[in-house]
C-alpha cells in the first residue's frame, strides 16, 4: 500500500505540461455548396510559445492535416482569416489530396506578427478558414473530418 501511495504522490507532483490547441469548427451545409470552416488556435500560458513573451517566443507558424471522406468533397483550400487576415506568409503550402488537405503557413515575426490572445476562452483565435466544396451527390447525413496534427512550430528566420 505504501508503494502505491508513493507512486501516486510522485505522479501528482510532476509538472503539468501546458499545450496550445488547434481546433476545427463543426459546420452544417447542403450537398453541392461551398462551406467556410473556421480553424482556431488557443494560445495557452506555460507553453514554449506564449503571446507577449518577446521575440522568438510567439506563435508565428502552424501546420496541420485534415482527413475527410474523399467522396464527400469536390475541392478544398485554406483562406487567411482572424489573426492571419491581411498578413503575408513568407512560406505557404496548402496541399489538397484525395481525402485530405495539408496546411503549412509561416509568418515573419517582425513584418507580419500574429496577435494571439493568451489564455483565450476555447476554442481560441481564428487562424483561417477551410473552404470546402461539397460533392453535389453527397447523401444527407454527416461527413466527418478529423485534424491529424495538433501543433504549432516556431518559425526562425
Amino acid at each position: 500500500m505504501r508503494v502505491v501511495a508513493a507512486l501516486l504522490t510522485l505522479w501528482a507532483s510532476l509538472p503539468c505540461v501546458a499545450a496550445d490547441r488547434l481546433s476545427i469548427a463543426v459546420q452544417t451545409a447542403d450537398a453541392g455548396t461551398t462551406v467556410r470552416v473556421p480553424v482556431r488556435v488557443q494560445d495557452n500560458a506555460g507553453t514554449l510559445l506564449d503571446e507577449g513573451d518577446g521575440p522568438d517566443h510567439e506563435i508565428q507558424s502552424f501546420a496541420f492535416q485534415v482527413l475527410f471522406p474523399a467522396a464527400a468533397v469536390d475541392g478544398i483550400g485554406f483562406d487567411a482569416a482572424g489573426v492571419t487576415a491581411g498578413k503575408t506568409a513568407f512560406f505557404s503550402q496548402v496541399t489538397p489530396g484525395a481525402g485530405n488537405v495539408y496546411v503549412l503557413k509561416a509568418y515573419d515575426e517582425s513584418s507580419n506578427p500574429l496577435a494571439f490572445t493568451l489564455n483565450a476562452v476555447a476554442p481560441g483565435d481564428v487562424i483561417g478558414e477551410l473552404v470546402v466544396l461539397l460533392d453535389p451527390g453527397l447523401a444527407p447525413g454527416t461527413a466527418d473530418a478529423a485534424a491529424t496534427a495538433d501543433h504549432q512550430r516556431r518559425a526562425d528566420r
